[in-house]
């Protein structure tokens, strides 16, 4: 009785850990994201994206977006990538349902939607006093989610972006122009000892191609061991060959 009993409580123990250890292996909770790339104080416009990640078995869900309007005019607001083939209704200033400042976005689905993609792709105007360091922020709140036809709670992640410096690129070559003009000057300056340097090479190069020792030496000091080392040559091969017929 005591080694069934004992093996009772064995069997019992495991499976009470098992249990406790399956939500650790349950699926990842849904992620909301507002995302944007980076905005310089020269741009007019802004791209930002309400995205959703590790999705899977999400199949409706409301989400309500809220940003700043005084400093972020809307001016389209569309369904997304991972809401193809999903019934999707947007609420905002453009349609006349919401004031300039808030979007609403309601969709469901009769299929998971994919793991990753964008909810809601978003173009905004740039007032004209965004300059640099200026943040722009969004917030997303997830009124709805359901996920395999249950209610789920997701990861949130709002937008704060800081706005850059304009582009100097274009400033960048007026250094460059003026250090040419430096130089263009400096040659000028220069521009007799140049001019003589190129010709004392130029005359350097022309007494070596006239009177230079290479020609010299090919007149003389080439083809006079040239000549002796052919009649070598010829003499040790003579030598050779009649040693092969002594041999014979």
């Amino acid at each position: 009785m005591k080694h069934i009993f004992i093996k009772a409580a064995a069997v019992l123990i495991c499976a009470l850990l098992l249990g406790h250890s399956m939500p650790v292996y349950a699926a990842e909770i849904p992620l909301i994201e507002l995302k944007s790339g980076e905005i310089n104080e020269e741009d007019s416009q802004a791209t930002v994206s309400c995205a959703i990640a590790r999705a899977s078995g999400v199949t409706s869900g409301k989400i309500r977006i809220k940003y700043e309007g005084e400093k972020m005019k809307l001016e389209s607001a569309n369904a997304g990538d991972a809401l193809s083939g999903a019934m999707c209704e947007i609420n905002d200033c453009l349609s006349g349902n919401k004031k300039e400042g808030e979007i609403v976005v309601a969709f469901a689905a009769a299929s998971p939607l994919k793991d990753n993609g964008s909810l809601v792709d978003m173009t905004f105007r740039l007032g004209s006093d965004v300059k640099a360091q200026t943040v722009l922020e969004a917030t997303a709140s997830v009124e709805e989610l359901a996920a395999d036809g249950q209610d789920v709670t997701p990861e949130v992640k709002q937008l704060s972006v800081e706005v850059g410096k304009a582009d100097q690129g274009q400033a960048t070559p007026t250094p460059g122009k003026n250090d040419g003009d430096k130089g263009d000057g400096g040659d000028k300056d220069n521009g007799g000892s140049g001019k003589n340097a190129g010709g004392a090479q130029k005359d350097r190069h022309g007494n070596t191609s006239k009177t230079g020792g290479t020609k010299t030496g090919d007149e003389t000091n080439v083809a006079i061991p040239a000549a002796a080392a052919g009649i070598a040559l010829v003499s040790v091969t003579s030598l050779l060959i009649l040693r092969k017929r002594r041999c014979r």
